[in-house]
């Protein structure tokens, strides 16, 4: 038999908050940032973001994850210099993420020369701690 849940919320059990998310396969942090910053357009369970260099960025969640082992995945732009184009960023690499943080570097996809993406985006996977 199918059975059909129709909700306008899910809160926790107190009712004032969201349920929390440990086992199930839900992004469990994103960020929409400018990497030439340390501050988002919008994120979810992201603590801080450091800028080491151009294109050399570190992201710290709040909620840290179960070890090391989780995915992420980056998509980012930037624009020329009068803004009206834009370009796509590869992130090439990652460096030795921990629980908590993770480090990346942007190339221009041209040139793979180290850039701020001015758009970058970023979602997490994984089961938290």
């Amino acid at each position: 038999m199918t059975s059909v849940l129709n909700v306008d919320t899910i809160a926790d059990k107190a009712g004032t908050g969201p349920v929390g998310l440990t086992k199930q396969s839900a992004a469990k942090a994103w960020s929409n940032h400018n990497m030439s910053g340390t501050s988002a357009r919008a994120s979810f369970n992201i603590a801080s973001y450091t800028d080491n260099a151009a294109g050399d960025h570190s992201i710290t969640v709040t909620s840290a994850f179960n070890s090391a082992n989780y995915c992420w995945s980056y998509g980012g732009k930037r624009a020329n210099g009068d803004g009206t184009n834009c370009f796509d960023v590869a992130v090439i690499r990652s460096v030795d993420p921990t629980s908590t943080v993770t480090r990346h570097s942007a190339k221009d996809h041209d040139s793979t020369s180290d850039v701020d993406a001015e758009h970058l985006c970023v979602t997490f996977m994984g089961d938290l701690a």
